[in-house]
């Protein structure tokens, strides 16, 4: 299957970088005795690390397009009654969830699709977390928990006519937006809160605008986001190997290993390029060599 231009051009790259970090490496090897100026160590770790970077930035890149095609993960989470399910209600413009004025009703989390700007967003309503003595209710905290490690967005929401700012345990979660919600009746205690708190009333659709503007600036604050790549899984799979052997070659240069034994790494990580690129042989590395150095004809 062809690859994408843009992937096309910088997998190009990083294979042409490979060649000639291998060609470095087997000309040292085969032509020490004549009168050739080499790279060093540093200068090949160096360049070794940069194409680990491009690597990196490749499949940086790819997961973001991932993201984007396959949706955003936002999870509501909060105390019971705080509002989440109004708020899920509120956002997708239909009764979904249950809403009720007794705290701990939805007790499994609900899912449902929106988009803001083409951008699919898997909106999460999860059971209000807090420590209970319901087995059913407990399950359902554990879930909101691991929730918060799949989403990539966690919507903290509070309840604004209740006094108490509660403390949730989020640390696991990638970008953090708060809410306070129930603006209409807002208790005098939350009049100050700091300006990090978007201000929202599900019942009368205040603060909702403010609340897609923040998804919004989370989902498009990674430039590559907007200029994706396409990559299958076994190219990705194969870049990740590249990325361990370079990685690996390093490691032996820093231990003063015989190029014979870089060697080996350098030619695993060829290998895997190969598979994204078409096979890479003796030739290819020969030629290479008769290039920088002008030997081996």
């Amino acid at each position: 299957k062809m690859l994408g231009g843009d992937l096309s051009r910088q997998i190009t790259r990083m294979r042409s970088g490979i060649l000639n970090i291998k060609a470095e490496v087997e000309a040292a090897i085969d032509f020490s005795t004549e009168d050739l100026t080499f790279e060093s160590k540093e200068q090949l770790i160096k360049k070794t690390e940069g194409l680990m970077q491009s690597i990196q930035e490749i499949l940086v890149k790819a997961e973001a397009t991932d993201r984007l095609s396959s949706g955003f993960r936002i999870a509501l989470i909060g105390l019971p009654n705080a509002g989440k399910s109004s708020l899920l209600n509120a956002m997708l413009g239909w009764d979904r969830a249950i809403v009720s004025d007794e705290p701990g009703t939805t007790r499994d989390t609900l899912h449902e699709e929106f988009m803001i700007d083409g951008v699919i967003m898997k909106l999460v309503d999860t059971a209000g977390i807090r420590e209970t003595e319901h087995a059913i209710e407990g399950e359902g905290v554990r879930r909101s928990q691991e929730e918060i490690k799949r989403s990539s967005i966690v919507i903290f929401i509070i309840d604004g006519s209740e006094m108490l700012t509660p403390e949730l345990d989020l640390g696991n979660a990638r970008h953090i937006i708060k809410v306070v919600n129930k603006i209409d009746k807002l208790h005098e205690a939350h009049l100050n809160l700091d300006s990090d708190w978007i201000r929202i009333s599900c019942k009368t659709k205040a603060g909702l605008e403010d609340l897609k503007n923040a998804i919004r600036n989370i989902i498009f604050e990674n430039p590559l986001s907007r200029d994706g790549l396409l990559l299958e899984e076994r190219h990705r799979y194969n870049l990740n190997q590249i990325h361990a052997s370079l990685k690996n070659a390093i490691s032996l240069w820093k231990e003063n290993a015989l190029d014979e034994i870089v060697a080996i790494e350098i030619d695993r990580a060829l290998d895997y390029a190969g598979s994204i690129t078409g096979k890479i042989t003796n030739e290819d590395v020969l030629g290479r060599i008769f290039s920088l150095f002008c030997v081996g004809k």
